[in-house]
C-alpha cells in the first residue's frame, strides 16, 4: 500500500483526502450515472447507501495499515467538489491509477491534470516504476487523458475488476543510469 497524503496540488486542483464534510458530494457523485459508468464499482455501490458505506471505509482507512489511496478532487479557486481520483498498487513497482469527475467538469482538460499530478506523484515519492490505466471499450476522452499523459496502449486485458476486457494503458518510468 502507498501512504496517502493530505493533499497533492497542480495548477487548478488540489487532489486531498476526503473529509466528512464530502459525504453529500461524494453521494451526488456516486448516484450520478454518466459520471460513474466507467468505473469498477458495482451497482450496488452506486447507491446513496452504497457512497455512504464506501466514504466510511475511506475514511476509516486512512490511518490503517491497509489505507485506501482515494482522494477528493476539488478546485482551488472556489473549493467546488469535481469528484474522485486514486492510486491502487498492483504488484511489486506497479501502480494503477483512476479519476473520474462530475460531467460539469468534464472538457476542461481537468482529468488530464489528475493524471500528470497522480504519475508524478508515484514517480517522486515511490520506487513505482511502471504506471497502468484501465480504460473500457468507447470511453474515449479516458483514452485521450492516458495518450496526453505519456500512456501507451498495449492492448485489451482480462480485469477482475471489469465484466469485459478493457485497455490497458502503461507508462513506464524511465531509467536514470
Amino acid at each position: 500500500m502507498y501512504p496517502v497524503p493530505t493533499a497533492i496540488e497542480s495548477e487548478r486542483l488540489v487532489l486531498r483526502r476526503f473529509h466528512s464534510a464530502d459525504l453529500p458530494s461524494l453521494i451526488r457523485f456516486m448516484t450520478t450515472p454518466e459520471a460513474t459508468r466507467y468505473l469498477a464499482f458495482g451497482d450496488e455501490i452506486k447507491t446513496a447507501a452504497g457512497a455512504r458505506q464506501l466514504f466510511a471505509s475511506t475514511l476509516a482507512s486512512y490511518d490503517s495499515e491497509q489505507p485506501l489511496f482515494a482522494l477528493a478532487v476539488e478546485e482551488k479557486v472556489s473549493g467546488v467538489f469535481a469528484g474522485c481520483c486514486g492510486i491502487s498498487p498492483l504488484g511489486r513497482g506497479e501502480a494503477e491509477i483512476f479519476c473520474a469527475l462530475l460531467p460539469q467538469h468534464w472538457r476542461r482538460g481537468l482529468a488530464t491534470e489528475i493524471a500528470q499530478a497522480l504519475t508524478a506523484h508515484l514517480f517522486a515519492e515511490t520506487d513505482t516504476r511502471q504506471i497502468k490505466a484501465f480504460i473500457m471499450p468507447g470511453h474515449e476522452a479516458s483514452k485521450r487523458v492516458a495518450e496526453k499523459t505519456g500512456f501507451r496502449d498495449t492492448g485489451l486485458v482480462v480485469n477482475q475488476n471489469f465484466s469485459e476486457k478493457v485497455h490497458q494503458y502503461v507508462l513506464a518510468r524511465l531509467s536514470v543510469n
